[in-house]
């Protein structure tokens, strides 16, 4: 939040924990329905971001190929592999080298599934 409230835009998007992508992606990890509750549990750290300025957390229901966490232009790509969980998969750390760069590729790819994503509110 810090980061926001100086400037920096914070843009957070999460495989819908209900949705039909996220169910699949556990089918094909074989955690026994368990991946929808580490989203929520990820989720739950975040609802004093709701409404804060340059603040945004949405949700989407799309096959999960990779998790992207990127910082200005550099990225760390987590690519998601079938039958394997997220955390035994190989994690590549990027930089923009070049508008036709594989940094480039991901940024355009999550900003295309945040663009059909729906805004995230917690709970009261």
């Amino acid at each position: 939040m810090d980061r926001a409230a100086d400037g920096a835009r914070v843009r957070l998007c999460f495989g819908d924990p209900d949705g039909s992508a996220v169910a699949l992606r556990d089918e094909e990890e074989g955690i026994q329905g368990t991946l929808g509750s580490k989203i929520r549990a990820c989720l739950s750290y975040f609802p004093e971001l709701v409404g804060s300025p340059n603040c945004e957390i949405r949700l989407h229901n799309h096959t999960l190929y990779a998790s992207i966490f990127r910082y200005d232009d550099e990225a760390m790509i987590n690519p998601h592999i079938w039958g394997s969980a997220a955390s035994a998969n190989p994690l590549l750390h990027l930089r923009r080298i070049g508008e036709e760069c594989l940094f480039t590729k991901y940024m355009d790819s999550f900003d295309r599934v945040w663009e059909q994503s729906k805004p995230w509110y917690p709970k009261s």
